[in-house]
């Protein structure tokens, strides 16, 4: 406020008491100076009434009516004889109307009251400049998604509107939350070198965060008070960590000669954000190419495994690969171990699966066989597969030769056609040699394979056909049956039960008790049988009919046709219960024996040919299968 009094208004007024209230302004120029955008500054002004009794009302009025810039509080008032009231005059040039640059305003003074004389107006003076902002490159910092556990930094470019120097207040920088509370732990700020232009370097971090999203401010303030500070809105999400995959490529091989051998091991980002690292060995003989790594999410990063050194000799060796990440967010350290064994180099560098026994077939049949060769070696393996008959055993397609890198597997198909063998009659053994040798002619592996060639099975037709003879063998001997039964056995059977019919007495009335003891212990009188008895029986003796012999030869024709089909077991099965039905004929013991000889029970086909042997010495067959 100006403190400056109009000396013509004391000397006039303040001598002596006046009858009437008179106005008095202790201002007559109010000097605002500078105002900058937007900003409010007030004066104070000190109005009396020095007049005699009563009270003066007085208006104060800004000569721009209706603006909300300038204004004067209050604007009305009543000042009582004798005293004083203070006047407050506000420029707000926040305001939306208020022109810039230099301005000279009055306030109008009314006083009807006050004793007459001219009062004079009161003058104000007052420059509005136009606002300094700090202006940010960029305006809004959106950092997108952090995976949690990492940071992301961002700098911003701070300039005064004016384009004078910059020079931040580092202890009115504050960064605060959707709410206003400050927030100093969720990033580090960095101010750079006053100037023009000033950088600021937010370092957003997220350990120990919750996985959502954030929306914060960055305030900014400059030492000098003019200066308008300013809010940078920041936007940042985040996301779920990075997670560490580990899988192997292209795996080493346990079984080494010791030359060098390079695997292939990959590292896999299942997670978010990016995967960073490196991979180390911790052996001499363990040495990683490429091991750096930085792996986005969904991503894969392979790394070259070279494994083996000159100063290894025969023995087992143990290693780690170890992996360090950012794997969940966090330092972590992932230990891979590996076992390596060296070997002579005399040792099979090879694994094959292969079933030496090809089973059972006929001459118009063909198989195929399947051989897996597996190089247990570090190094290529070139070999060559030979077979001893290459007649009827032979790789499919001719591929004899072998090449397989180091731990690849490889199938070979053989195939089986015995339609190149001799013809034999019954079953006989084939043999034939498998050699696998390598590139310099040494053998490595060898097999012997082994085939059983069985009988032909008949024609469909051929076993309808004795099928057919079987039924009808089977009715025959069933008619043959019956008629013995209703010729001779019918007509004995009727004179027996006739003779008995014959001989039986009438039954006699029962006799006393004491009667009944004396006949028991007395013998019965032996009496010659009736000759109506033995007549018959001595001319009409009937010839006895096994009833299981057409059993034995049903089961013996159904035993034969199995066998001729291959089926041993059960022609085995069916000869055993024809035996056991009828043991005279000895062709069904030597069909047992034939089916336990075919089925490998050796020790039963000898007992089962040394049956039939003896029931029928002459058999040649018997002997020659015993």
């Amino acid at each position: 406020m100006a403190d400056s009094r109009s000396a013509s208004v004391v000397e006039e007024f303040l001598p002596a008491p006046y009858p009437a209230p008179l106005f008095v302004a202790w201002d007559e120029h109010l000097d605002f100076g500078e105002v900058r955008q937007p900003a409010q500054k007030r004066l104070t002004l000190k109005v009396s009434n020095i007049g005699g009794d009563g009270n003066l009302e007085v208006s104060l009025l800004p000569n721009i009516p209706n603006q909300q810039w300038f204004r004067v509080r209050p604007a009305h008032l009543v000042i009582p004889a004798g005293e004083d009231r203070i006047v407050d005059v506000e420029i707000d040039t926040s305001q939306e109307l208020c022109p810039l640059g230099e301005h000279e305003l009055d306030i109008q003074v009314e006083a009807p009251g006050s004793m007459e004389r001219e009062i004079p107006r009161i003058r104000v003076s007052v420059e509005v400049l136009r606002e300094i902002v700090l202006v940010c490159d960029p305006g809004e910092i959106d950092l997108g998604e952090v995976p949690l556990g990492e940071s992301r930094t961002v700098t911003v470019s701070i300039q005064r509107s004016d384009e004078r120097e910059v020079c931040l207040n580092e202890r009115l920088i504050q960064l605060v939350d959707e709410t206003g509370k400050p927030r100093p732990a969720w990033a580090d700020i960095e101010l750079g070198a006053p100037g023009r232009k000033q950088e600021v370097t937010l370092t957003f971090h997220t350990a120990n965060r919750a996985m959502r999203e954030y929306r914060c401010e960055l305030r900014l303030c400059d030492t000098v008070p003019e200066v308008n500070q300013v809010a940078v809105p920041i936007h940042v999400s985040v996301s779920p960590p990075p997670q560490l995959e580990v899988e192997w490529a292209i795996p080493p091989m346990p079984n080494f000669t010791g030359d060098t051998q390079d695997a292939q091991l990959a590292v896999g980002n299942s997670g978010g954000g990016v995967l960073r690292g490196r991979i180390a060995g911790d052996q001499y003989w363990l040495r990683v190419l490429n091991g750096e790594f930085s792996v986005a999410a969904g991503q894969m990063h392979t790394a070259t495994v070279r494994i083996g050194d000159a100063r290894l000799r025969v023995g087992t060796y143990h290693g780690h690969l170890e992996i360090f990440s950012n794997d969940g967010g966090r330092s972590r350290v992932l230990r891979v171990p590996i076992e390596l064994e060296v070997v002579d180099r005399s040792r099979c560098p090879v694994e094959i699966y292969f079933e030496p026994d090809l089973g059972a077939l006929h001459r118009r049949q063909t198989a195929e066989r399947a051989l897996t060769i597996t190089n247990l070696m570090a190094q290529p393996f070139e070999g060559k597969l030979i077979s001893g008959s290459p007649e009827w055993l032979r790789v499919k397609g001719g591929m004899e030769e072998v090449r397989l890198g180091p731990g690849e597997s490889r199938q070979l198909l053989l195939e089986v056609d015995p339609r190149r063998l001799p013809a034999q009659d019954g079953p006989t053994r084939h043999k034939a040699a498998l050699q696998l040798v390598d590139s310099t002619g040494k053998e490595r592996w060898k097999k012997t394979a082994t085939l059983e060639l069985v009988p032909a099975p008949s024609s469909p037709l051929v076993r309808l056909l004795l099928a057919f003879w079987a039924l009808v063998l089977l009715a025959g001997l069933a008619w043959g049956g019956k008629q013995v039964y209703d010729g001779p056995v019918q007509r004995l059977l009727s004179a027996r039960t006739r003779a008995a019919t014959v001989a039986t007495p009438a039954p006699a009335p029962a006799a006393p008790p004491a009667q009944q003891q004396a006949a028991t212990a007395r013998p019965a009188p032996a009496q010659p049988a009736p000759e109506s008895q033995s007549a018959p029986e001595a001319t009409e003796k009937p010839r006895r009919v096994a009833p299981d012999s057409a059993r034995a030869r049903s089961l013996y024709a159904e035993g034969t046709a199995h066998f001729q089909r291959g089926e041993w077991r059960l022609a085995a099965d069916l000869f055993d219960q024809a035996a056991a039905v009828d043991p005279a004929p000895a062709g069904s013991l030597l069909m047992v024996g034939r089916s336990r000889y075919h089925l490998g029970e050796w020790d039963a086909a000898a007992k089962a040919l040394e049956e039939a042997t003896r029931l029928k010495p002459d058999s040649a067959a018997a002997h020659l299968w015993l």
